[in-house]
């Protein structure tokens, strides 16, 4: 007779795992495209009232990872970009549009670009010494800049670029025991900047 298997003990923590992607023996490659025109955008009720152009506008999403081997069954690479570019518009109107005030700030309304950067890049190098030890050596970056926090009656002149940049670094070394435990190292070095 069997005996009944034991009720799961409870740990004390949480555990939290976070594994990326990692390359293999065969060359893998990806690449896609998403991309948005002023055109495909309407115009606002406002702007358009004020028969003013449709404002310039555009979108697009780029992005590509190639993955294999670098020496087969042991050492393998994945890079990635990732890149979001947009030109977005906001509208700046003076709250009196007077005669007088219109030839003093009319320059100051309008509709301006806001434009919005975002370049992703991961790279990976994953090494198979033996069987049962995997070594990991990661880097991302990512860096943003952002100008906005204009429109309605704030000038463009007045907007702020806020800018976000990213460095991380890590190597990872993780051994697997016959009995099945596993031991696992990480060193990593992050460098984050924003203004």
């Amino acid at each position: 007779m069997k005996s009944p298997v034991p009720p799961p003990r409870s740990l004390s923590s949480s555990i939290i795992s976070a594994i990326t992607r990692s390359g293999g023996n065969e060359l893998h490659g990806d690449l896609y495209l998403s991309f948005q025109s002023r055109q495909m955008v309407g115009i606002d009720p406002f702007a358009k009232a004020r028969d003013e152009e449709r404002p310039e506008y555009g979108r697009y999403q780029l992005g590509g990872l190639l993955s294999g081997p670098i020496l087969k069954n042991r050492l393998f690479g994945l890079a990635t970009y990732e890149g979001n570019y947009q030109d977005r518009a906001n509208q700046v109107t003076l709250g009196n549009r007077s005669a007088e005030n219109l030839a003093r700030f009319g320059q100051y309304e309008g509709s301006f670009t806001s434009p919005f950067r975002e370049p992703l890049a991961f790279s990976k190098l994953t090494w198979l010494p033996m069987a049962d030890h995997t070594v990991d050596l990661s880097t991302s970056l990512r860096t943003e800049s952002d100008i906005r926090s204009f429109g309605g009656r704030t000038s463009r002149e007045n907007a702020e670029n806020v800018r976000n940049n990213v460095f991380t670094t890590s190597l990872r070394h993780q051994l697997r025991a016959k009995s099945g435990l596993v031991n696992e190292a990480t060193a990593q070095l992050l460098y984050s900047q924003f203004n």
